[in-house]
Protein backbone atom coordinates (compact mmCIF):
# COMPACT_ATOMS: atom_id res chain seq x y z
CA UNK A 1 0.00 0.00 0.00
CA UNK A 2 2.64 2.14 0.84
CA UNK A 3 4.50 1.69 -2.58
CA UNK A 4 1.23 2.33 -4.69
CA UNK A 5 0.88 5.78 -2.21
CA UNK A 6 4.75 6.62 -3.46
CA UNK A 7 4.04 5.72 -7.18
CA UNK A 8 0.44 7.86 -7.10
CA UNK A 9 2.72 11.06 -5.92
CA UNK A 10 5.50 10.53 -8.21
CA UNK A 11 2.56 10.37 -11.01
CA UNK A 12 1.43 13.32 -10.05
CA UNK A 13 4.59 15.39 -9.95
CA UNK A 14 5.22 14.13 -13.28
CA UNK A 15 2.21 14.91 -14.81
CA UNK A 16 2.39 18.78 -13.31
CA UNK A 17 5.96 18.74 -14.46
CA UNK A 18 5.08 17.99 -17.94
CA UNK A 19 2.36 20.27 -17.80
CA UNK A 20 4.40 23.41 -16.69
CA UNK A 21 6.66 22.41 -19.70
CA UNK A 22 4.37 22.28 -22.14
CA UNK A 23 2.45 25.84 -21.01
CA UNK A 24 6.29 27.06 -21.55
CA UNK A 25 6.66 26.20 -24.71
CA UNK A 26 3.50 27.74 -25.64
CA UNK A 27 5.79 31.04 -26.01
CA UNK A 28 8.65 33.09 -25.58
CA UNK A 29 8.57 36.51 -24.51
CA UNK A 30 11.93 38.25 -24.18
CA UNK A 31 12.22 41.65 -23.23
CA UNK A 32 15.01 44.86 -23.83
CA UNK A 33 15.49 48.36 -22.06
CA UNK A 34 15.64 50.88 -24.84
CA UNK A 35 15.46 54.19 -22.61
CA UNK A 36 14.54 55.12 -19.37
CA UNK A 37 10.85 53.67 -18.86
CA UNK A 38 10.85 52.25 -22.57
CA UNK A 39 11.37 48.64 -23.85
CA UNK A 40 10.86 46.36 -26.74
CA UNK A 41 9.14 43.15 -26.51
CA UNK A 42 9.69 40.22 -28.79
CA UNK A 43 6.60 37.23 -29.00
CA UNK A 44 7.18 33.96 -30.27
CA UNK A 45 4.00 31.83 -30.76
CA UNK A 46 3.67 28.14 -30.27
CA UNK A 47 2.97 28.10 -33.88
CA UNK A 48 6.14 29.90 -34.88
CA UNK A 49 4.54 33.23 -35.54
CA UNK A 50 6.32 36.35 -34.03
CA UNK A 51 5.63 39.61 -33.33
CA UNK A 52 8.82 41.71 -33.36
CA UNK A 53 9.49 45.33 -31.58
CA UNK A 54 6.58 45.78 -29.27
CA UNK A 55 6.26 48.85 -27.60
CA UNK A 56 5.73 48.74 -24.21
CA UNK A 57 6.64 52.58 -22.35
CA UNK A 58 5.11 55.20 -20.30
CA UNK A 59 3.30 58.24 -21.14
CA UNK A 60 4.55 60.39 -18.76
CA UNK A 61 2.52 63.39 -19.35
CA UNK A 62 -0.54 60.69 -18.33
CA UNK A 63 1.62 58.72 -16.21
CA UNK A 64 0.38 55.67 -18.58
CA UNK A 65 1.76 52.24 -19.46
CA UNK A 66 1.33 51.90 -23.43
CA UNK A 67 1.75 48.20 -25.14
CA UNK A 68 2.17 48.87 -29.16
CA UNK A 69 1.13 46.47 -31.69
CA UNK A 70 1.02 48.82 -34.56
CA UNK A 71 3.73 49.70 -37.26
CA UNK A 72 3.85 52.97 -36.79
CA UNK A 73 5.45 52.16 -33.60
CA UNK A 74 7.85 50.00 -35.34
CA UNK A 75 6.03 46.58 -34.18
CA UNK A 76 6.19 43.67 -36.98
CA UNK A 77 3.86 40.17 -37.49
CA UNK A 78 5.66 37.40 -38.60
CA UNK A 79 2.70 34.67 -39.51
CA UNK A 80 4.20 31.73 -40.55
CA UNK A 81 1.49 29.75 -40.24
CA UNK A 82 -1.06 31.17 -42.20
CA UNK A 83 -3.66 31.16 -39.20
CA UNK A 84 -5.71 34.51 -38.19
CA UNK A 85 -4.14 37.20 -37.12
CA UNK A 86 -6.54 37.44 -34.46
CA UNK A 87 -5.23 34.25 -32.73
CA UNK A 88 -1.75 35.71 -32.97
CA UNK A 89 -2.44 39.34 -31.12
CA UNK A 90 -4.29 36.97 -28.63
CA UNK A 91 -1.51 34.81 -27.62
CA UNK A 92 0.54 37.23 -27.83
CA UNK A 93 -0.96 39.56 -25.44
CA UNK A 94 -1.63 37.16 -23.09
CA UNK A 95 1.37 36.51 -23.15
CA UNK A 96 3.09 39.86 -22.17
CA UNK A 97 0.50 40.59 -19.76
CA UNK A 98 1.51 37.13 -17.78
CA UNK A 99 5.63 37.85 -18.53
CA UNK A 100 5.12 41.22 -17.02
CA UNK A 101 2.99 40.15 -14.17
CA UNK A 102 5.22 37.60 -13.28
CA UNK A 103 8.65 39.55 -13.67
CA UNK A 104 6.70 42.61 -11.72
CA UNK A 105 6.72 45.46 -14.48
CA UNK A 106 4.26 48.49 -14.30
CA UNK A 107 0.73 47.08 -15.47
CA UNK A 108 -0.61 48.41 -18.97
CA UNK A 109 -2.98 51.29 -19.16
CA UNK A 110 -3.51 51.47 -22.87
CA UNK A 111 -3.49 48.82 -26.44
CA UNK A 112 -2.42 50.28 -29.68
CA UNK A 113 -3.48 48.31 -32.52
CA UNK A 114 -3.49 49.23 -35.84
CA UNK A 115 -7.35 49.61 -37.76
CA UNK A 116 -6.61 46.66 -40.11
CA UNK A 117 -4.95 44.36 -37.68
CA UNK A 118 -7.77 42.04 -37.25
CA UNK A 119 -9.15 42.11 -40.75
CA UNK A 120 -13.03 40.80 -39.45
CA UNK A 121 -13.26 43.65 -37.67
CA UNK A 122 -11.78 46.20 -40.13
CA UNK A 123 -14.05 45.09 -42.57
CA UNK A 124 -16.73 45.62 -39.93
CA UNK A 125 -15.80 49.45 -39.96
CA UNK A 126 -15.10 49.44 -43.28
CA UNK A 127 -18.96 48.09 -43.63
CA UNK A 128 -20.50 50.60 -41.41
CA UNK A 129 -18.93 53.56 -43.21
CA UNK A 130 -19.65 52.44 -46.35
CA UNK A 131 -23.63 52.45 -45.25
CA UNK A 132 -22.98 55.98 -43.90
CA UNK A 133 -21.59 57.41 -47.64
CA UNK A 134 -24.70 56.66 -49.56
CA UNK A 135 -26.20 60.21 -48.50
CA UNK A 136 -22.62 61.85 -47.42
CA UNK A 137 -23.27 65.29 -49.08
CA UNK A 138 -20.25 67.37 -49.88
CA UNK A 139 -15.99 66.43 -50.32
CA UNK A 140 -13.93 64.33 -49.05
CA UNK A 141 -12.33 65.46 -45.58
CA UNK A 142 -9.87 64.40 -42.68
CA UNK A 143 -11.36 64.91 -39.46
CA UNK A 144 -15.06 64.07 -40.05
CA UNK A 145 -16.70 63.93 -36.64
CA UNK A 146 -20.13 61.95 -38.41
CA UNK A 147 -17.24 59.21 -39.48
CA UNK A 148 -14.83 59.47 -36.85
CA UNK A 149 -18.07 58.45 -34.28
CA UNK A 150 -19.06 55.59 -37.04
CA UNK A 151 -15.64 54.59 -36.68
CA UNK A 152 -14.89 54.77 -32.80
CA UNK A 153 -18.63 52.79 -32.28
CA UNK A 154 -17.85 49.86 -34.85
CA UNK A 155 -14.69 49.08 -33.51
CA UNK A 156 -16.82 48.99 -29.77
CA UNK A 157 -18.90 45.71 -31.20
CA UNK A 158 -15.78 44.43 -33.09
CA UNK A 159 -14.09 40.70 -32.09
CA UNK A 160 -10.59 42.77 -31.45
CA UNK A 161 -11.70 45.01 -28.96
CA UNK A 162 -13.73 42.29 -27.07
CA UNK A 163 -11.12 39.82 -27.12
CA UNK A 164 -8.59 41.70 -25.72
CA UNK A 165 -11.05 42.59 -22.61
CA UNK A 166 -11.71 38.82 -22.20
CA UNK A 167 -7.78 38.36 -21.85
CA UNK A 168 -7.13 41.29 -20.01
CA UNK A 169 -10.18 39.89 -17.46
CA UNK A 170 -8.32 36.37 -16.57
CA UNK A 171 -4.96 38.39 -15.37
CA UNK A 172 -7.58 40.63 -13.43
CA UNK A 173 -7.52 44.00 -15.29
CA UNK A 174 -10.41 45.30 -16.75
CA UNK A 175 -11.75 47.09 -19.94
CA UNK A 176 -12.79 50.82 -19.15
CA UNK A 177 -16.06 52.48 -19.39
CA UNK A 178 -14.69 54.33 -22.41
CA UNK A 179 -12.87 51.18 -23.26
CA UNK A 180 -12.03 52.31 -26.91
CA UNK A 181 -9.65 55.30 -27.94
CA UNK A 182 -9.12 56.67 -31.85
CA UNK A 183 -7.56 59.71 -33.63
CA UNK A 184 -9.99 61.82 -35.85
CA UNK A 185 -10.53 59.59 -39.11
CA UNK A 186 -8.08 60.29 -41.97
CA UNK A 187 -7.92 59.44 -46.08
CA UNK A 188 -5.67 58.55 -48.18
CA UNK A 189 -4.25 61.65 -49.91
CA UNK A 190 -5.90 60.80 -53.57
CA UNK A 191 -9.03 61.17 -52.24
CA UNK A 192 -9.35 64.13 -50.54
CA UNK A 193 -11.81 66.68 -51.98
CA UNK A 194 -13.74 64.16 -54.40
CA UNK A 195 -17.19 63.57 -53.31
CA UNK A 196 -17.81 61.24 -50.73
CA UNK A 197 -20.16 58.49 -52.45
CA UNK A 198 -17.09 57.97 -55.25
CA UNK A 199 -15.37 56.46 -52.19
CA UNK A 200 -18.25 53.49 -51.36
CA UNK A 201 -16.50 51.52 -54.64
CA UNK A 202 -12.89 52.47 -53.54
CA UNK A 203 -10.74 49.40 -51.56
CA UNK A 204 -11.16 50.36 -47.99
CA UNK A 205 -13.10 52.99 -48.51
CA UNK A 206 -10.03 55.08 -48.89
CA UNK A 207 -8.92 54.94 -45.31
CA UNK A 208 -5.57 55.94 -44.31
CA UNK A 209 -3.25 53.04 -43.62
CA UNK A 210 -1.56 54.64 -40.35
CA UNK A 211 -4.97 54.78 -38.29
CA UNK A 212 -4.85 53.28 -35.05
CA UNK A 213 -7.37 52.68 -32.50
CA UNK A 214 -6.82 52.12 -28.20
CA UNK A 215 -8.08 49.79 -25.83
CA UNK A 216 -8.25 51.50 -22.18
CA UNK A 217 -7.31 48.93 -19.56
CA UNK A 218 -7.19 49.19 -15.73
Amino acid sequence: MKNLKIIFILLTLLVSTSACANQDKDYKVTINKTDKDSYKIHVVGSSGNEIRSITYKNLKLANKWILQFNNGSGAETINKSGEPSLNIYEEAFYAILQFLEENEYERINKVVYDLSADPSTFNFVVGKIKESLKNKDGKVINKDKQLTKIMRSSLLDGILVERTCEIASRLEYQCLKNKVGTLPIAFQRSYLGKNWDELISQAEVGLHPSLTFTVNLE
